[in-house]
C-alpha cells in the first residue's frame, strides 16, 4: 500500500461558518484514532451518500485561532484514493488544490441564538 501524505484543518471552533453556525470553542471532541478518511464522490447534504475509505486519519490536535488540525494518509493504489490525489496534484479539486473536509458530529447539542441586531419576530427556520 502507497500511503500519500495529507493534512490541514479539519474543524474551526469559536469561527462562524458562511451557514452561521458556530461550534463552541472546546466543544469537539474525538473517538480514539486512527479514524478513516472517506472520500464522497457525489455531494450530497442532508442524506448520507455512501463514501468510500481511501485513508487514514492518524493524528487530531488543536492548535491556535480555534482550529482543528489533522494529518494522516491517502491510499494511491487503490482507484479512488488514486483519483484523490490525482485531482489535488492538478488542481481540479473542488477548491483546487485543496479539498473540503466534513466532520461526521453524533453527539451534540444545539443552541439557537439571534445575531446581534436581530429581532425576534417568533419565527424560526431550520
Amino acid at each position: 500500500m502507497a500511503r500519500v501524505p495529507i493534512g490541514g484543518v479539519i474543524a474551526l471552533e469559536g469561527v462562524q461558518t458562511g451557514d452561521g453556525r458556530i461550534i463552541a470553542d472546546g466543544a469537539l471532541e474525538w473517538a480514539d484514532l486512527p479514524l478513516p478518511l472517506a472520500w464522497l464522490q457525489e455531494e450530497q447534504h442532508s442524506m448520507p451518500a455512501g463514501g468510500v475509505q481511501v485513508g487514514i486519519i492518524t493524528e487530531l490536535a488543536r492548535s491556535v485561532g480555534g482550529e482543528i488540525r489533522w494529518a494522516g494518509f491517502v491510499d494511491d493504489e487503490i482507484p479512488q484514493g488514486a483519483e484523490v490525489i490525482r485531482r489535488l496534484n492538478a488542481g481540479t479539486a473542488p477548491m483546487g488544490s485543496r479539498w473540503g473536509i466534513s466532520i461526521d458530529a453524533d453527539d451534540y447539542e444545539v443552541e439557537l441564538v439571534a445575531p446581534d441586531g436581530a429581532q425576534d419576530d417568533g419565527m424560526m427556520i431550520l
